[in-house]
């Protein structure tokens, strides 16, 4: 697994790459770091499949069900949280 952070229009943009079965499949969350939502896309996300946001310390802090592509993270602490959708995992900063 990698990650790369990039920059649009001066926005942050996190993304992983994982390699499963020889098929890339890809998640990206952005903006981060933020303070009140972020949005995420990625090969193979479905409506109503849960994600989960853990925190350092790997303490799970919510489980959501997929509606959109928004999640409201204003109830998280600062700092660097992770982002779980089926198989992959991208960190995020809350600010």
């Amino acid at each position: 697994m990698c990650f790369t952070i990039i920059q649009i229009n001066s926005t942050p943009i996190i993304s992983v790459n994982l390699n499963i079965y020889n098929a890339v499949k890809q998640t990206t969350v952005f903006p981060s770091p933020t303070s009140s939502s972020i949005r995420f896309s990625g090969d193979g996300v479905k409506e109503g499949q849960l994600i989960q946001i853990y925190n350092v310390n790997r303490e799970l802090l919510k489980t959501i069900s997929v509606k959109g592509q928004i999640i409201k993270i204003e109830d998280l602490r600062n700092g660097l949280h992770f982002l779980r959708i089926g198989d992959s995992t991208v960190p995020f900063i809350k600010n």
